[in-house]
């Protein structure tokens, strides 16, 4: 039997087993994607946001036409079906 992976679809993933939670990470994903580009030594630079804004969907303006669903799915699921 294959040894249970700590990285899989870009994803890390860190199990805790005494809180009893898995989390999702994609921090190394990003690093990578900016380091093979070019921009990971670049100075971050300011946005247009203020300091500490918190988003949430009542601060969002709607876009008409567009919609997005979220499902919570099982990550076996998701690894044993990768059409979803």
């Amino acid at each position: 039997m294959k040894a249970p992976s700590n990285t899989t679809l870009d994803a890390k993933i860190a199990r805790e087993s005494v809180a009893g939670t898995t989390t999702l990470s994609q921090e190394h994903y990003a690093e990578e994607t900016l380091r093979s580009h070019g921009f990971w030594d670049i100075p971050p630079r300011n946005t247009s946001m203020k300091p500490n804004t918190h988003l949430s969907r009542t601060i969002a303006t709607p876009t008409p036409n567009k919609t997005s669903t979220v499902a919570t799915v099982a990550l076996s699921e998701v690894l044993d079906n990768p059409s979803l």
